[in-house]
């Protein structure tokens, strides 16, 4: 009988040291992966705020655009006087210029400063 209880210490004691190993495996891994967590985190914010200032670009593009659009239509529609007339082609360059500083801005966004260099 002591032989038995002997073999059966002798297993139990390979038993708890085996699962402590486990363990301290285990907990390393669980560090390693709330770093990776916290890093993945970032990224995604920093992909959404991206994504989200390219959407406000778009916005502003389109509404700029829209008011150039409006203002063609009306010197078109010959409803406008000469000295008027010349103010707002003046003020539609102006909002085509700031809707394409607009465009540049939102592909600057995608590619990326370096990509775009500093002239543009």
């Amino acid at each position: 009988m002591s032989e038995i209880s002997a073999k059966e210490k002798k297993w139990e004691a390979r038993f708890g040291v085996s699962i402590s190993i486990l363990a301290t495996i285990l907990a390393i891994n669980e560090l390693g992966a709330s770093k990776f967590a916290e890093d993945e985190l970032a990224a995604g914010n920093e992909r959404t705020q991206a994504f989200m200032w390219y959407q406000s670009k778009g916005v502003k593009e389109t509404v700029v655009r829209g008011q150039a659009d409006l203002i063609d239509s009306l010197l078109g529609s010959g409803g406008v006087n000469d000295k008027q007339a010349d103010e707002l082609r003046a003020l539609s360059l102006k909002l085509r210029a700031g809707a394409e500083r607009y465009k540049q801005e939102k592909q600057e966004i995608l590619l990326g400063s370096a990509v775009v260099g500093e002239e543009n």
